[in-house]
Formats: C-alpha cells, structure tokens, sequence
C-alpha cells in the first residue's frame, strides 16, 4: 500500500535535511519529485522553503477519481522551480483539460508531456499496441531527456 502523505513528506524532509547537514553530500543539482500521491507531496514541499532546480510530477493527481471540477492545483501556483509533468493521457485523477486550464496560472517554467493510452499508474490496456515497459521504458526517456535539458540549461 502506498503511504500517506505525511509519511512522504517526513521522508522527503528526512532526506533533505540529510543532505544539508552534510555539505559533502549536497549535490550541485536538485531534482525532486514523485509518482502520483508522492508527485503532490514533492509539489507542495518545493512549494514551501526547498528550492529545486526541477521537479518532476508523474501522475499527478490534481482531483479526486473523475471530478476534475474539484481540481486542486494550488501547491503548483507557489512553485518557483522548473516542473515536467508526465500523465497518462487516460489518468482518472488528472483531467488534461483541467490540468493544462490550471497550468495557465503557474508561474515556473513548465512542460507537458502526455502519454498516450497509460493510466494514472502507467499501465496500457490489455488491447494496446504496446507493453507497460514500453511505456515505463518511454516515461523514463522523457524524464531522463528533461533532466540533462535543465542541467545545461
């Protein structure tokens, strides 16, 4: 099962202090982010104090289960941070037409990129052309790709 929200932020926390007592271990970069619940999480923490030179939100989930009305964007509008998002283009928890309404407001630097046929995990139909890896293997290229853009940026 997938843990709370509290717990990811306490791990999220944990780390980053972590890596700022130790200044040795802190990187020249930053990237943080998440898959689903952890997505808003990293969203709403780079929000607050932590500056990020990206983040990265896949599957994020921007409304309850098909109520894209009740959208709930806000952690993104207080990001200063560049962001990637990655959704499945059939993703019951982020509607496209809400997301790209609510990415109209934010400030930061961001990209889209839509995965066509996943859902908000990632998976395909049985009746799709290509495999979960495929698309695991595709939403890591895009992430991977994104990542060395913002390094030389």
């Amino acid at each position: 099962s997938a843990d709370s929200p509290t717990v990811l932020e306490r791990c999220f926390r944990a780390a980053l202090s972590t890596l700022g007592r130790d200044p040795a271990a802190l990187p020249a970069r930053l990237f943080v982010g998440g898959i689903g619940i952890g997505a808003k999480t990293a969203a709403s923490l780079v929000a607050d104090p932590v500056h990020a030179d990206g983040l990265f939100l896949l599957g994020f989930p921007l409304h309850p289960q098909d109520k894209p009305d009740q959208a709930d964007p806000e952690a993104l509008f207080r990001t200063t941070s560049p962001m990637l998002f990655v959704q499945g283009a059939r993703d019951r928890r982020c509607d496209g037409a809400a997301l790209r309404k609510a990415l109209r407001r934010v400030g930061a630097p961001m990209e889209l990129y839509d995965v066509a046929e996943a859902d908000s995990n990632f998976r395909v139909p049985r009746r799709s052309t290509r495999t979960n890896e495929e698309i695991q293997a595709e939403v890591f290229g895009v992430l991977a790709n994104w990542m060395a853009r913002r390094l030389h940026a």
